[in-house]
């Protein structure tokens, strides 16, 4: 599907590619958001705008910051369990935990190496671990929610970006460069799921329930989806402007729709 040309607007779309809605917005910084999350519990997205995590409606008509930093904060992702959000400043290779609605900030992870980088996270809740894609030293690392006891899982890759976790499968997912893969949550049984025609890696999202991943190609300007059962990769959306970040936020309680803001260049 090619999408319309309007480049003034937020786009919403079903999981099937057919266009569905627009949301017109005038937040400042909102198309520069670096990850989005969807809480199905309260119908709320979380993101990250440049150094600010923020609490939107659907309709991202109103915004709540919660936390303003000092560093880029880059992925996000919550803990049922303890009612806390996680999140990572890339650049300052650091992950903190914080209160939904922000309070009580701790500092869990930090990685003390020049050439760390920390993207993408994303919590194992069965096992209560922390998994984040150190893109900088070529790692998908892991820890205990507290942060302590961390280990490599996965070593010798290609610019991770993004990972995901698969807890009750006990798999994990990630994106590197030109590809995506899979293993363990123990770092074994790695699987190469698609590697052609994949120019550069952005996010990566899991439907659980349907088992499908989601993932967008910067350099290609389009979001694709696999059936992991099936074996089968799907093209959803073409000629899109790059998608670097997980600019994305899928809806998998209701309507099953991806959230989808656009980049303005």
């Amino acid at each position: 599907m090619i999408i319309p040309s309007d480049f003034n607007y937020n786009w919403i779309y079903s999981i099937n590619g057919l266009f569905i809605n627009r949301v017109n917005s005038d937040i400042p910084g909102l198309q520069s958001a670096k990850d989005l999350l969807f809480r199905k519990s309260e119908s709320s997205i979380y993101l990250t705008i440049n150094s600010k995590l923020l609490k939107s409606d659907l309709g991202f008509h109103h915004l709540e910051v919660l936390i303003a930093s000092t560093n880029t904060i880059y992925g996000l992702a919550i803990h049922e369990g303890t009612k806390r959000i996680f999140y990572s400043e890339s650049d300052n290779k650091r992950i903190f935990s914080a209160n939904l609605d922000g309070s009580d900030i701790k500092e869990i992870i930090y990685i003390n190496s020049g050439l760390a980088l920390i993207r993408g996270i994303d919590i194992d809740p069965i096992n209560n671990k922390i998994y984040w894609a150190n893109t900088g030293q070529g790692k998908i690392q892991r820890a205990n929610l507290d942060g302590t006891g961390i280990e490599d899982v996965i070593k010798n890759i290609t610019i991770p970006n993004d990972v995901i976790i698969e807890a009750n499968t006990g798999n994990i997912y990630w994106t590197e460069s030109g590809q995506i893969a899979s293993s363990n949550t123990d770092g074994s049984n790695v699987k190469v799921l698609v590697d052609s025609t994949i120019y550069s890696s952005g996010f990566l999202l899991l439907d659980s329930i349907q088992h499908y991943l989601y993932w967008s190609d910067p350099l290609k300007g389009s979001i694709e989806k696999y059936d992991i059962i099936a074996n089968k990769r799907i093209g959803l959306i073409s000629n899109y402007h790059p998608i670097y970040d997980k600019q994305v936020a899928y809806d998998g309680l209701n309507e099953n729709f991806i959230y989808l803001i656009r980049r303005l260049f």
